[in-house]
């Protein structure tokens, strides 16, 4: 008897856009505190990014990443958390 077994998604086939493996220092900016967050995107596409750091328990839902060299902000929401990694995606702002 052959057993065909239903596959999840990756998160690959789940993502909007490609991301594309980079490795740009950045910050998380609690935005409402005087907070900040060393961290390191590791994949980044338009609509979000992986990043990754030491302390992704205390990264907040929502709070702003800074690239370094560019001083790009993106705001951004946690959409997932563990093992020193953060997902998030990109906020876009709301029109009038």
């Amino acid at each position: 008897m052959d057993k065909t077994r239903s596959e999840k998604p990756s998160d690959a086939d789940r993502r909007q856009a490609r991301r594309a493996r980079v490795q740009h220092g950045a910050t998380i900016d609690f935005v409402d505190q005087p907070v900040v967050i060393d961290c390191v995107v590791s994949d980044l596409s338009p609509s979000g990014a992986r990043l990754e750091t030491e302390h992704a328990e205390h990264v907040p839902q929502s709070f702003d990443v800074i690239v370094n060299d560019s001083n790009e902000v993106y705001p951004a929401k946690r959409v997932w958390h563990g093992d020193g990694k953060v997902g998030v995606t990109f906020l876009t702002p709301e029109k009038d």
